[in-house]
């Protein structure tokens, strides 16, 4: 079952099947979103940060 689809779309085996184990390198279009377990470029105190603000907003407004 896990296969179906893969024959006539090859490309998408990977993202249907997904391969067992670590992940140290990810990249879309030439840019790197995931490298050794963290997303750089992003900053995640101010994601924290940012989300706890609007949770605040909605649930005391």
């Amino acid at each position: 079952m896990e296969f179906i689809g893969t024959l006539h779309d090859p490309e998408s085996l990977i993202a249907k099947v997904g391969i067992a184990g670590n992940v140290d390198l990810t990249m879309i279009n030439g840019r790197i979103v995931w490298k050794n377990g963290e997303f750089p470029g992003l900053d995640e105190q101010k994601i924290v940060s940012d989300a706890q603000e609007h949770v605040h907003r909605v649930v005391y407004a």
